[in-house]
């Protein structure tokens, strides 16, 4: 007899083996061998375990089999499998309770809504994921269609600590009554408590009867009455900490000098970190139409229904819906903007800048450390930088003594005249001690530089400019001509021109009035007016075209005396209350710069020398700050984004570079930064003016006199790319 028990231990013994093999290696590993096994099983039973540790063990060796079809010691049906959830459809409509035992990935199947739910289900703070819902049932779609208790007598239906992770909610044509549709309840007339869910949700309909009720969580929040009495709202409730989003989809590039670390999503139970959502229709659907759809936390709920503090971050906009090509492309753009705001270097010898014949605080200091391209109106890029730079025994970029010492940068009128005055008569200062800059010739006009500008350097509209030229082609294609602020107004005839593309549909047309009294019409104080004029009667189109911003998209902002210019180095952040209206506080987009602070901007290197900047990579610009950032006289600044073409269309000239040399004479479609003959390298003198992109054509006798037949021509271009030809 004892024999026989012991060969039934034994069988029993390999049952569970093949069993917990199946299963695979799960939490009771305890001789850490990497599985669970009988082994692990007979090492809990002997080391005095509860026993309530001991029967979960087994539980879950087992897959949890036992108590997915019978109700568990305290009532639950457990879910562990297709099997749990195959209970939980059969007997949604009893007063059950369900617990969901382990993340669950349904492999993208077809999901159809569980008609009416009355009883509870706690998620047990696990996921399910992946998963389509194409079927409506009646006007209601979602993981659960419905909730509602059929015998009122009885407790609200209730469903909590449940996550939803890459539900894709597609609402067919023929789908003409769907009405409530939300990533767990279409109708929701009981309790959810402490869930998320992270939805994509595409209508296809392009003609609705009636609105329509969208939500991550619930479509709609309803109730039930007898007779004249409520007898149930449905609520939402949940956590929200505001706390557990820093900073948003952005990490700093491999390989740059920078010190900065970017922080990444907090993973905590939060409605706001984990409740996302993205709503799409149809192409050209009228504005009419697009506004019969609503997107919320609840698409609609009764008063009461939701607490007003809780809020979701609406992805809709997204570039991780974008195309590879795209995103690669933005991806490219943010890593240049970042490495030439970010790279280290010093000099041996001061460099002073002056504006207007006075010296300015963008002046450098020898052997201190600065950070990011030097602040001036020249249109450097990287590449450049590095060609006249060194790297000194500390590892860190030294200019080289090829470029000058001084730096002139030069609009006021009467300082022109004065300089053009010294200028024809060979003098070296002017009559107010202004210094005449040793390589002008000829005629000095407005925004003209000399010396040390010409060399390395940019201002915000050039840098992020020169980050954009990194993907775009710019000759002969009518694509990112741009050249600085006056070319970035979002009117029609600059759009065709200089391929800027609007935002969310933001456009504006050049001012045809003097909006603000000096006597001009369509200057940048004019244009600041009408964008801020259009902006506050318009502030809820105005911060929907803010939230369509996209990383590499730029944020343009008019004052009188020109603008300024953010590079978006985040998708926007969208945060939205309940309702779906946004919060402008909470709602952020993260942004680089050139130019502000004078160089005040301070850090430690990585090997502890303290640096300044005129460059800023950590911007987290609040909607409300960009819509009212700063005071300029008598009407605060508005930012307002635009991108580019090819940013947004894949069939754009970036996607592949045209070049050749014919009769001595290179022709590209991108920018040439520099020409290398023998040795000798000869840069474009890229200064901010109307001529600023027209470097596209370069004659090789001209920027090489002593070129000889067979010699090789390298030509580097705006993208960092190389090309040799025999002369």
């Amino acid at each position: 007899m004892k024999k026989m028990n012991g060969i039934r231990t034994i069988a029993l013994c390999l049952a569970v083996v093949l069993l917990v093999t199946a299963v695979g290696a799960l939490s009771y590993d305890q001789n850490g061998d990497g599985k669970t096994n009988v082994w692990d099983l007979q090492l809990m039973f002997n080391s005095g375990k509860s026993q309530e540790d001991q029967t979960a063990a087994l539980r879950e060796a087992l897959g949890g089999q036992g108590d997915e079809l019978h109700p568990n010691a305290e009532g639950e049906y457990e879910i562990w499998s297709e099997i749990g959830l195959s209970n939980l459809v059969k007997n949604a409509d009893k007063d059950y309770k369900f617990k969901l035992m382990k993340d669950m990935d349904l492999g993208g199947r077809d999901w159809t809504p569980i008609a009416t739910f009355v009883g509870e289900f706690n998620g047990n703070g696990k996921t399910i994921s992946n998963m389509k819902i194409t079927q409506p049932v009646g006007v209601d779609m979602g993981f659960f269609a419905a909730t509602d208790n059929v015998d009122h007598t009885k407790d609200r239906t209730r469903i909590h600590d449940l996550n939803l992770m890459d539900v894709e909610i597609i609402i067919g044509q023929e789908d003409v009554n769907a009405r409530y549709i939300g990533g767990i309840v279409g109708t929701n007339r009981g309790d959810l408590d402490n869930c998320t869910a992270v939805c994509r949700i595409t209508d296809e309909r392009t003609m609705l009867t009636a609105t329509n009720y969208i939500g991550v969580q619930v479509g709609r929040n309803g109730n039930i009455k007898i007779g004249e009495e409520t007898v149930t709202n449905g609520k939402i409730t949940g956590t929200n900490s505001m706390d557990a989003l820093e900073y948003y989809d952005f990490e700093p590039q491999v390989g740059t000098s920078s010190t900065t670390q970017y922080k990444a999503p907090a993973k905590v139970n939060s409605m706001m970190a984990t409740n996302f959502a993205e709503l799409s229709y149809p192409e050209g659907t009228d504005a009419k139409q697009q506004y019969k759809r609503t997107i919320g936390i609840a698409g609609y709920s009764h008063t009461g229904g939701v607490p007003t503090d809780l809020v979701f971050q609406d992805i809709t906009n997204s570039s991780k819906y974008d195309s590879q090509v795209l995103r690669d492309r933005r991806t490219t753009v943010t890593a240049a903007m970042y490495e030439m705001s970010t790279v280290e270097w010093t000099t041996t010898q001061d460099i002073n800048f002056y504006i207007d014949g006075v010296k300015s605080n963008y002046s450098r200091t020898a052997n201190k450390v600065y950070r990011g391209l030097p602040y001036n109106h020249g249109n450097s890029n990287i590449y450049r930088f590095y060609a006249y730079t060194e790297k000194n025994s500390a590892g860190r970029y030294q200019l080289t003594a090829a470029v000058p010492t001084q730096g002139f940068y030069f609009t006021d009128a009467a300082v022109i005249a004065e300089i053009n005055e010294a200028l024809a008569a060979g003098k070296t200062t002017t009559a107010s001690g202004y210094i005449v800059p040793s390589d002008l010739t000829g005629n000095v006009g407005a925004s003209h530089q000399a010396g040390f500008p010409k060399y390395i350097g940019a201002d915000c509209s050039s840098q992020t400019l020169m980050a954009w030229r990194m993907v775009n082609a710019t000759s002969g294609t009518g694509k990112v001509r741009s050249t600085h602020t006056n070319n970035m107004f979002m009117c029609t005839d600059y759009i065709s021109s200089y391929g800027i593309v609007p935002v969310n549909g933001f456009i504006l047309e050049k001012p045809t009035t003097d909006l603000d009294g000096d006597g001009s019409v369509n200057d940048h104080g004019d244009r600041s007016y009408a964008v801020r004029l259009f902006a506050r009667a318009n502030k809820d189109f105005y911060m929907e075209t803010l939230a369509c911003t996209k990383k590499g998209d730029l944020l343009m902002d008019y004052i009188d005396e020109g603008g300024h210019t953010l590079m978006a180095m985040s998708d926007a952040v969208v945060i939205r209350k309940y309702n779906g209206t946004m919060d402008l506080d909470k709602s952020y987009i993260v942004t680089a710069e050139q130019g502000g602070s004078g160089g005040t901007r301070k850090g430690t290197t990585a090997d502890g020398k303290s640096w300044s900047s005129t460059c800023c990579v950590d911007e987290v610009n609040s909607f409300n700050v960009l819509f009212d950032s700063k005071d300029t006289g008598n009407y605060p600044s508005i930012f307002f984004p635009i991108t580019c073409a090819a940013l947004r269309e894949e069939n754009t000239p970036a996607a592949t570079v045209t070049i050749s040399m014919k009769d001595g004479v290179v022709d590209s479609n991108f920018q040439i930064i520099s020409s290398t003959v023998g040795g000798q390298t000869v840069f474009a003198q890229m200064q901010q003016s109307s001529h600023r992109s027209a470097y596209n054509k370069l004659t090789v006798k001209d920027a090489h006199p002593n070129v000889a037949a067979g010699d090789t021509v390298e030509v580097m271009l705006a993208n960092g790319q190389t090309y040799k030809f025999t002369y």
